[in-house]
């Protein structure tokens, strides 16, 4: 071993720290600095649930369905979308993405499949991007359909209010609630 490393080897093992010189830390600042850093943590989570409709977008997700093709399989019912009219209300969800707007989607229905062979949008009273007021569909039309911010798929009390009203007259009307392209709930 070269000296000078011999050296310097025994300069360390000599040396002899005293406990004194190494600070300590205080158990209270620990607990200060560690509960500071949950609630940092907490005011960051609230924000992001507050500021982002998270939870809306999970609850959508999870009560929406999408399309296979030209078909909305649900769970008592199957929608069949024929001729132009899923291109159709998929240009007019296109479109008009920055208010909501209302169409009514007209066919027959056979059991419990509705097959959709026309489709035209009433006439909007009022729009924004989160509502709107719409004349009403005429009485051949089987499903009013209702566009929601992208992603959010669940129907405001007013749409079930608004369903509930239509069904009194035509008690197989059902609604969708249009918030993709493809993605849809249905409320019947």
């Amino acid at each position: 071993m070269h000296p000078h490393h011999k050296a310097v080897l025994e300069d360390l093992q000599t040396l002899q720290l005293d406990e004194k010189e190494i600070p300590q830390k205080s158990p209270f600042l620990t607990i200060i600095l560690t509960l500071a850093a949950i609630l940092s943590i907490l005011l960051m989570v609230s924000f992001i649930f507050v500021t982002f409709p998270i939870a809306d977008i999970l609850l959508g997700k999870a009560e929406s369905q999408s399309l296979q093709g030209n078909t909305l399989a649900l769970n008592q019912y199957q929608i069949i979308f024929e001729n132009d009219t899923l291109t159709n209300l998929q240009s007019f969800y296109l479109q008009q993405q920055k208010v909501e707007w209302s169409a009514c989607l007209e066919g027959t229905k056979e059991s419990n499949i509705y097959h959709i062979t026309h489709i035209y949008q009433p006439s909007m009273h009022q729009q924004s991007f989160n509502h709107v007021s719409f004349a009403s569909c005429s009485s051949d039309t089987l499903i009013f359909v209702h566009t929601h911010p992208y992603k959010r798929c669940q129907a405001s009390q007013t749409d079930r209010d608004t369903l509930q009203n239509i069904q009194q007259e035509h008690p197989d009307t059902l609604m969708l609630v249009m918030c993709e392209p493809t993605r849809f709930s249905a409320y019947s």
